[in-house]
């Protein structure tokens, strides 16, 4: 088993005719799903705000991804955010210090060009991204990253996540 690329990997054996056959076969996914994190979130009142996983899943093309977004006060909201870019966003450089606008240690890592408005319980918001299954869309990188509603953390009133690249893989 190799974990790292996620495969089986079989070596050797007897073929039909009787004889030892040392050929090495690897049995998986040619594109594995990817989620790398990088940056940090930035603390409220309910700690850091994370995004990551939950449990082992990863970005699969048609299946349901699900994200927990943690470091929400209570019941609060946050927004899950997809995006093509880590470099720049709006014509702005990434990643984008979010302290002049009332937020210290807040940083935008990721492009919001598709944003999903989620709601916690808790302390923790379930985002669940569903992926098509298409083709075309295989090998594709997203780049994600959650904005967290808490008034009493900042002046702006908002926290930000971590980050993360997806790259979106078939089975």
């Amino acid at each position: 088993c190799d974990l790292a690329r996620g495969r089986t990997v079989l070596f050797g054996g007897y073929t039909s005719g009787g004889t030892y056959s040392s050929e090495t076969w690897a049995y998986g996914p040619t594109t594995p799903a990817r989620w790398t994190p990088f940056g940090t979130g930035c603390a409220g009142g309910a700690g850091a705000a994370t995004l990551a996983p939950v449990g082992n899943s990863l970005p699969w093309l048609g299946t349901a991804f699900p994200t927990a977004i943690t470091g929400v006060p209570g019941s609060g909201a946050a927004f899950g955010c997809l995006g093509f870019s880590r470099t720049t966003a709006q014509s702005n450089a990434l990643p984008y210090d979010l302290g002049p606008l009332g937020a210290p240690g807040c940083f935008v890592r990721s492009s919001p060009d598709a944003v999903f408005l989620v709601f916690a319980s808790g302390g923790t918001a379930t985002w669940t991204i569903v992926f098509p299954n298409n083709s075309a869309f295989l090998g594709l990188l997203l780049y994600a990253q959650a904005f967290v509603v808490d008034p009493a953390a900042n002046a702006l009133g908002l926290l930000t996540s971590n980050a993360a690249e997806l790259r979106l893989g078939g089975r």
